[in-house]
């Protein structure tokens, strides 16, 4: 009997495209984005497959957020996940230009060492920067460095 992870990894992520427009014909909503989430973006290369979205949106559309939450899903069969910190290879930009320092944290999520997910959570070290670009930024772009690939890049407009 063939099952899903017998199956090549291309007839995967064609499945996997097929359930996603299903789910959006029928509206099952986004796994990443409830009401709470910026849409999930995803980048694919070097045998891993990332995604990622913003999880607070409604907190950082409001001025309400003291930080920035990512939902971040990584899924690969070619190797182990446990390799990449993403806590320690994440950086974020705002409005294209600055660069928000401060604390990554992951926490919660599923672990494996093919499948992770878990949300990242931006702390920064001046919360005064993130209130001033709460007031005047829409971008918001969420580098992950080293991930298979020098950097993937998710971008998005509050």
């Amino acid at each position: 009997m063939q099952t899903l992870r017998n199956l090549p990894m291309l007839k995967r992520t064609e499945f996997a495209l097929l359930l996603m427009v299903v789910a959006v014909l029928v509206g099952v909503p986004n796994v990443f984005a409830g009401s709470h989430a910026l849409s999930a973006r995803e980048s694919n290369a070097a045998g891993i497959a990332v995604a990622a979205a913003v999880a607070n949106a409604d907190e950082l559309r409001a001025g309400d957020a003291e930080s920035i939450e990512f939902e971040i899903g990584l899924d690969t069969h070619f190797g182990d996940l446990f390799q990449f910190e993403v806590d320690h290879l994440a950086e974020v930009v705002l409005n294209g230009k600055q660069q928000l320092e401060g604390v990554f944290e992951c926490v919660g999520g599923q672990e494996t060492s093919h499948h992770r997910n878990s949300r990242l959570v931006l702390t920064p070290n001046d919360p005064d920067a993130l209130a001033q670009w709460l007031t005047e930024g829409v971008g918001i772009e969420l580098r992950l460095n080293e991930i298979g690939t020098e950097v993937r890049t998710f971008r998005w407009e509050l």
